[in-house]
């Protein structure tokens, strides 16, 4: 029977540079991208998650719970950056939609809470470390707001906290 990570696998014995896997859905997949990674290929690949912090657990997530650590520890080695994208709705309704990015760069401080598991200071780092090139999807979300591109409820509905809109 062929699989996506039956490919993968397959791709890899082609010896690549980069590799794209379209969507990492399973964990037989997601183990594939994570040895390609570990081995020194460039890997881009997709997940479906809310935003950047919600991409590395359910990452770990595809794994059964006493395999976690482990995965959590090889992803803080490989992985380099996690972006996020929304598109959000024009003023004028019909019109184009926006984009708002959530950039996470895997610093030492995002690599330990990774393989900590303590996620929760990924959004702290992402406001505090704007000169690493971190951006949150609240100060993206802002930013747009503040461009008259998007409106105030759509900036509401999308934001975590909504005094960042106030600044």
């Amino acid at each position: 029977m062929r699989s996506f990570a039956a490919g993968l696998r397959a791709g890899l014995r082609q010896d690549p540079d980069v590799i794209l896997v379209g969507e990492v859905r399973d964990r037989e997949t997601a183990q594939m991208a994570l040895s390609a990674a570990e081995t020194g290929h460039l890997v881009f690949t997709t997940l479906h998650t809310r935003d950047a912090k919600g991409a590395i657990t359910r990452f770990a997530d595809l794994f059964p719970q006493d395999a976690q650590n482990t995965v959590r520890a090889q992803l803080a080695m490989s992985l380099r950056t996690v972006v996020s994208q929304r598109l959000l709705p024009d003023v004028e309704r019909g019109a184009k939609r926006h984009l708002a990015l959530e950039v996470l760069w895997n610093t030492h401080p995002i690599a330990s809470a990774i393989r900590t598991g303590k996620l929760e200071s990924i959004d702290n780092y992402l406001l505090t470390n704007r000169e690493e090139g971190m951006i949150s999807f609240d100060e993206s979300i802002r930013r747009l707001l503040k461009a008259g591109k998007i409106t105030r409820e759509v900036a509401e509905r999308n934001v975590r906290e909504l005094t960042v809109l106030n600044r």
